[in-house]
Parts: structure tokens; C-alpha cells; sequence
């Protein structure tokens, strides 16, 4: 290797090296102001909202024909054995078809599954990855037997709740990012369903005519739309269930789809809130 390309090279290096060093400053800034932006927000949240009056309303079938309260799932759920009261379930009509799901709440109050995006925006931001960054960073995965206890197997928070406290699992991550989305005017859902072989929690963005699998349980930090995995491409998730603030889909198709909006994917009911 002659001089001239030696030293060519070294400075190749060298432009690499302060590029590197320059862009782990602006990432340590950015990461700093994305916390401090979420921390005063954090501040603000009132959780002494009463959760049975906000989540309440009704779960009406598709044809209208099926209606089921939030009074009454809590008295299905009360019958349950002490051991199986704190799970998700679906709940079916007379034709046995798969029509809602339901979870229980941090007050140990059993909710439909749409109740629990509750309208709550952290902060108001132009930025599509900001709030995928700010749940990523903010809030550490804890699975909800570890948080809980033992006895409670799936304890759901509410979008406000979790975005107000710093631990949960999947669905927490989920329905926090879900909301936030929705409340920027963005076509987001909570999916659920499998991760590879275990049961998992995240979001689908619809968004310039493609999906997007958002996992903020990865805090991988995202700083552009570009940096969401394309769903086609997401195989290892294997979607059953979705919803929104309103509506509940069932997947009637394989669950090892990378599709979220094609006609396997059937419309089973609306929420209508109450509180």
C-alpha cells in the first residue's frame, strides 16, 4: 500500500470514528430530552379517576342481534374460581362465535378489551416514532405474575396507568402506544395473539398503504417511520385478536398471517362506553 492510499484510508477512518462519537452525543441528547418530555408528562396523569365508571359501556355484535354490558361480564367473571378469575377470555355468542375479549384491571374489576384505550395523549407531537421512542424508554417489561403476584396471571393497565407507571408487560406496552396513536390520528390496533411459541402483545400501524408491527417491548428507539419492521416481513408473529378504542376483529384465517386488514379477518363487535 503506497503513502497517498495510507493515508486516505487513515482519514476514512478517522471521519468514520468522529461520525460515530458525534452521533452517540446526539442520540444521548435526544434520548435525554425524549425522557424529560415523558417524565413531565408523567407528572400530570391523574390516576385517581375512577376506573369502573371510565371503562364501562357495552359490547354490541356486528349484526346487533348479541349485546353484552360490562355489569354483566363482571358477574360472569365473579362465578369464576378464585385461581382462573384474572385472565384474558373471549366471549361468544349463541352461534359460538368468538364476538369480544376481556381482561382484568389493575382494581382487579374485569374490562373488555377495547376499554382499556381510554383516549389518553401523553403529550401532543408531530412525530410518528415519538411515541413508540418515549414507551420503549420510559416503561420496563415486568410480566404481570412478577408485579403482581403469583395468583395473577394477566392484569391489564389501561392506557393512562400505563403510561403513568414505569413497569408491565406486553399489553400494557401495547395499549399505552395503541392509544397514543389513535389520539394523533393514526390507524393503530392492539394485536394479540403469539411471539414465535409465546403468547404477545403489539401494535399494527396502517399507514401510505402498508402495516407496520410496532414492539416496544424490544426498546429498540426508532427516529423515523423507515425504522418500523414491516408486518409482511414480521413472520414471527402469529396475530389471533385485534382492537381498537371501538372494535373487535377475530382472525378466521391462519395465524401465521402477516396480513392485518385482508377478509380473514372478520369484524365480531363495537364497544360503545359508557363512562
Amino acid at each position: 500500500m503506497n503513502n497517498v492510499l495510507r493515508s486516505l484510508v487513515w482519514l476514512l477512518i478517522l471521519i468514520a470514528v468522529g461520525s460515530a462519537i458525534q452521533l452517540s452525543h446526539q442520540d444521548e441528547v435526544e434520548t435525554t430530552q425524549i425522557l424529560e418530555n415523558a417524565n413531565l408528562a408523567a407528572e400530570k396523569v391523574d390516576l385517581n379517576i375512577n376506573q369502573r365508571l371510565e371503562q364501562s359501556g357495552f359490547v354490541k355484535s356486528t349484526n346487533g342481534r348479541w349485546q353484552f354490558s360490562t355489569k354483566q361480564l363482571q358477574q360472569k367473571v365473579s362465578r369464576l374460581p378464585a385461581n382462573l378469575k384474572h385472565q384474558f377470555y373471549t366471549w361468544s355468542n349463541q352461534h359460538n362465535l368468538e364476538i369480544t375479549g376481556s381482561a382484568t384491571g389493575v382494581d382487579l374489576n374485569p374490562y373488555f378489551a377495547n376499554s382499556y384505550l381510554v383516549g389518553y395523549k401523553p403529550f401532543n407531537t408531530k412525530s410518528i416514532w415519538q411515541p413508540l421512542a418515549t414507551i420503549a424508554l420510559r416503561k420496563t417489561y415486568v410480566l404481570d405474575h412478577d408485579l403482581y403476584g403469583p395468583k395473577f396471571s394477566e392484569i391489564w393497565q389501561n392506557s393512562r396507568q400505563a403510561y403513568a407507571y414505569t413497569r408491565g408487560d406486553c399489553e400494557d406496552h401495547a395499549i399505552i402506544l395503541a392509544d397514543w396513536l389513535i389520539a394523533m390520528g393514526h390507524n393503530a390496533r392492539v394485536v394479540l395473539g403469539k411471539y414465535k411459541n409465546g403468547g404477545h402483545a403489539w401494535v399494527v400501524l396502517f399507514k401510505n398503504n402498508k402495516e407496520y408491527i410496532l414492539e416496544a417491548t424490544s426498546k429498540r428507539r426508532p427516529r423515523s417511520l423507515s425504522d418500523f419492521r414491516i408486518a409482511a416481513l414480521a413472520t414471527n408473529y402469529h396475530p389471533v385478536y385485534q382492537f381498537d378504542r371501538h372494535r373487535f376483529w377475530v382472525n378466521t384465517g391462519s395465524p401465521l398471517t402477516t396480513h392485518y386488514r385482508d377478509k380473514k379477518w372478520q369484524l365480531r363487535s363495537t364497544f360503545i362506553r359508557q363512562g
